[in-house]
């Protein structure tokens, strides 16, 4: 039996204590469109001015928030002397694309910048991108656990399945069956938690909205981002209108069938911009 505490039971109830919205920036018109053409030309200019250490080239990489809230030669003071790696080399293989997320395998050599005498160090990695209104932008460090990984290192056949369990438990929560949906919990969850608290503890909430964006497995493991609308349900507040929020929501893999996994909900609403 695994420990549940009263806020996982409400599953995503950080949505509505929230103090602002975990926003996704779209744009109703753009002049293009992110192809995997767009993304390997953006792949390799960024990656060509990191092996000329090129800073005032490296910026312009840089999220176009970030880059109206900071300017090149702050970047530069800080690249020069806190970025650890020197890149020496790089090859970047075809992009892959989902909608507005790309990836990039990049294999490349690297040496420390501030232990400049040790030999270079050969990796792999998969950068992920996204399509930032009219290009394609690396995802910065601190927002990476809000994207998926590669297609590449995924279970598409699961994430199928999963997504259509997910969209079940969403006919439920707008149904306001929780028993049902009771069923949708990890039977490790359940065996804590008595129906009754569940349910008690679920028809807190009013589910305005629940916009699947992305599924990602992984072995066993599973996420599903989706955008969650949510009113508490009380009649006092009636007039106040839905938190909106993006939530990243656990979801776990017991002989064949998919389970929310209310001990791995990660707490607080995902900011993507």
């Amino acid at each position: 039996m695994r420990t549940i505490g009263p806020a996982s039971l409400l599953i995503i109830a950080s949505v509505v204590g929230c103090g602002g919205r975990g926003e996704m920036r779209t744009s109703g018109s753009t002049p293009a469109a992110p192809t995997a053409d767009r993304l390997l030309q953006r792949t390799k200019t960024l990656w060509d001015a990191r092996v000329a250490d090129d800073c005032k080239r490296i910026f312009l990489f840089e999220d176009p928030v970030r880059q109206a809230a900071s300017n090149v030669d702050k970047f530069c003071a800080w690249h020069n002397a806190e970025e650890p790696f020197v890149i020496k080399s790089y090859t970047a293989d075809t992009p892959l694309i989902e909608g507005d997320m790309g990836w990039v395998q990049i294999r490349y050599s690297s040496t420390m910048r501030r232990i400049p005498n040790l030999p270079p160090r050969d990796a792999t990695t998969w950068q992920r991108w996204h399509w930032r209104e009219t290009d394609w932008f690396p995802v910065p460090r601190d927002q990476l656990d809000s994207y998926p990984e590669s297609p590449r290192v995924r279970d598409a056949e699961q994430e199928q399945r999963l997504a259509a369990r997910f969209d079940k438990l969403k006919e439920l929560r707008f149904a306001r069956n929780w028993t049902a949906a009771y069923e949708f919990v990890d039977p490790r969850d359940r065996e804590g938690m008595k129906i009754d608290d569940y349910a008690r503890e679920a028809d807190r909430l009013n589910f305005t909205r629940l916009d699947r964006r992305w599924v990602e497995v992984r072995g066993q493991y599973g996420r599903v981002m989706a955008l969650f609308g949510i009113k508490l349900n009380d009649p006092s507040l009636g007039d106040l209108p839905p938190r909106e929020a993006y939530s990243v929501e656990m979801w776990t893999l017991i002989d064949g069938e998919w389970y929310l996994d209310l001990k791995r909900q990660p707490g607080g609403p995902v900011q993507i911009r």
